[in-house]
């Protein structure tokens, strides 16, 4: 090897050496002086932190507006004005349309006039007759008898006549049907002042109570009819179409407006099949699975969240993917139909779990290890200066800089101010005498 190779071997070897936070003097004189005890290796450490990672996998997705609302009149007829336009925002029961009501109020007004007639009618039953009311019925009850006298005696004028043929047989018979009306209006006029007099029976006052309700129940069913008439958003949202303009003529099977939900709407999420199973045993449990979507047409430091609603059960022989569907919250209508969007599905959470910076974690024959820093309790060492302790542990939800430890420290969590080596640790050996170094963060800076 030449001398210029010679040179740049041993700067690259120097250089990894610094990386791993080796001294370079430790090194060298264990080089020249095998039997010169090495220097004690410098490392950083940091607490242990117990916190809640949760582990989160990305996938591009679309938004689809979660709800299509038609909206159909309740009464037919002319369109006569328009309240909103497309793309405007609405509120639950704003009025959208209003159609031509004259006919309806027209309605309401007769179904009102009726409704007074037959409580006043019950009223009066109720109350009993009034002197006036009393001396009109006998005033009737007079005068029918008087009518059906004159009638008697025109009857028995023509009778005679008859028999002398002076008269025809109809104008006989038309004489005879005149006594006959009036002996009817005499029993009539009789039976309402007998009424009036005695007042009215129970069965009387039943039907004019249920007279009452009927017409009140008219005038409620036009009442309802006239306020169909301002057609309403039956749900919040925003007016995505408006088939209709003044003038027209609808019906009830017309559609005035389509309204798009955007409280919530809906994310489709296609997802390789290598995740089915995962997806599926968290559907089957029933757990809640959460969401975060962040689109980039409204910056990427935004997210959204939901849960999700569906997990299907076919792979597209196509795609190779399954689609999931999730519901995000759009409280101020931002999301909109159509958008592209990176979203975040977490799919496994750690609550207050132990964790250590990501470069803690080493690996000794495919084990991964960290390496706890135990400080000297006496001695010119105190405090600077401890030992290394090498033990393996089982790595879970990785985030942030941070790694779940599932398992491994059990033995070590009741000590406090746990600390774990950060740096320095790539080439230590368990019970390593080790110093402190400059105190560094998860990357050992």
């Amino acid at each position: 090897m030449t001398t210029a190779g010679r040179r740049l071997l041993w700067g690259a070897i120097a250089a990894l050496l610094v990386f791993l936070g080796i001294p370079l003097l430790q090194v060298v004189t264990a080089i020249l002086d095998p039997e010169e005890p090495a220097a004690v290796p410098a490392v950083s450490s940091v607490a242990i932190e117990y916190r809640t990672l949760r582990e989160r996998l990305r996938y591009p997705g679309t938004l689809r507006a979660e709800r299509h609302t038609a909206v159909l009149p309740k009464l037919a007829g002319r369109v006569e004005h328009v309240h909103v336009r497309e793309n405007d925002p609405v509120q639950r029961d704003d009025i959208l349309v209003s159609i031509d009501d004259r006919t309806v109020q027209l309605e309401m007004r007769q179904a009102e006039a009726a409704r007074n007639a037959a409580a006043a009618e019950l009223r009066r039953a109720r109350r009993g007759a009034r002197r006036q009311e009393l001396e009109s019925a006998r005033a009737t009850v007079a005068q029918a008898e008087e009518d059906l006298r004159v009638a008697e005696n025109a009857f028995e004028r023509a009778r005679s006549l008859f028999a002398d043929d002076v008269i025809s047989r109809s104008e006989f018979e038309q004489t005879e049907n005149e006594v006959a009306r009036a002996h009817t209006a005499v029993e009539n006029a009789r039976r309402e002042l007998t009424m009036l007099e005695d007042g009215a029976t129970e069965e009387e006052i039943e039907a004019l109570e249920a007279n009452l309700q009927a017409a009140e129940n008219r005038w409620e069913l036009a009442r309802l009819r006239a306020g169909d008439a301002r057609v309403t958003a039956p749900v919040a949202g925003t007016v995505a179409e408006l088939p209709v303009a003044v003038g027209d003529t609808v019906d009830t099977a017309t559609a005035v407006a389509i309204l798009v939900g955007d409280q919530r709407i809906k994310l489709e999420l296609p997802v390789p099949e290598r995740h089915y199973g995962r997806f599926i045993q968290l559907d089957r449990s029933g757990a809640e699975i959460a969401v975060a979507v962040v689109p980039s047409a409204l910056g990427d430091d935004i997210e959204y969240h939901g849960q999700v609603s569906r997990v299907g059960r076919t792979v597209s022989p196509e795609s190779g993917a399954f689609m999931i569907e999730a519901l995000i919250d759009n409280p101020y209508g931002d999301l909109r139909g159509g958008m592209f969007v990176n979203a975040y599905v977490t799919v496994r959470e750690a609550a207050d779990a132990l964790t250590v910076p990501r470069t803690a974690v080493v690996r000794r024959g495919g084990q991964a290890v960290v390496f706890l820093f135990e400080p000297a309790n006496d001695g010119e060492a105190a405090g600077s200066h401890g030992t290394a302790h090498m033990v393996e542990v089982e790595p879970g939800i990785e985030q942030d800089g941070m790694v779940e430890l599932r398992c491994g420290l059990e033995a070590w969590e009741h000590q406090d101010d746990l600390e774990v080596i950060v740096r320095g640790n790539a080439f230590l050996e368990d019970g390593q005498t080790v110093r402190r170094g400059a105190q560094g963060g998860a990357n050992g800076s």
